[in-house]
């Protein structure tokens, strides 16, 4: 699990959220999010699921959330999922420039489903099976962006808060 600086209070760890919040905002909300505990440590808990062991997929899951990340304007999760990607591959994914069709399949579905969800079809499904991609495969990455667009939305909010207190 990623910890921070910040010190979680002794009912909660310090976690993803904690370190891309940094200490004095993570601070500030630390009261409400010690408030649902599970809701806390389930959030973390998925976060590992995806990235707490290496597995044969984990870098083009990073990707993944990176081009979620970047595309929503939220540059310290950027930051968080860049340090899980060699610096090439992570300044790629930024720029939206990968080379590899697979990865830039995924990557085109993480745009889609980030920037105008609405706009999903069974064509952008057939497009990731033509990309190679398994419908194991398929599912893990939807639920992976579903999962960083969730994260976006919590910083974006914890931000809002923790400025105005």
């Amino acid at each position: 699990m990623t910890t921070s600086s910040t010190h979680a209070p002794p009912n909660r760890t310090a976690d993803v959220l904690d370190g891309v919040l940094g200490a004095p905002l993570a601070d500030a909300v630390s009261p409400l999010r010690s408030a649902r505990p599970a809701v806390a440590e389930h959030t973390q808990r998925l976060h590992d699921a995806f990235f707490g062991a290496p597995s044969p997929n984990r870098e083009q899951l990073a990707a993944v959330a990176l081009r979620a990340a970047v595309l929503a304007a939220q540059p310290a999760l950027a930051e968080h999922y860049s340090a899980l990607l060699p610096p090439d591959l992570a300044a790629a994914v930024t720029a939206g420039t990968v080379d590899d069709p697979e990865l830039a399949a995924l990557l085109r579905h993480a745009e889609l489903l980030t920037v105008d969800p609405a706009a999903a079809t069974r064509e952008a499904i057939e497009r990731l099976r033509s990309a190679g991609l398994t419908e194991a495969a398929i599912v893990t990455v939807s639920q992976l962006i579903g999962y960083v667009n969730y994260q976006i939305r919590l910083v974006a909010g914890y931000t809002l808060i923790g400025e105005s207190a």
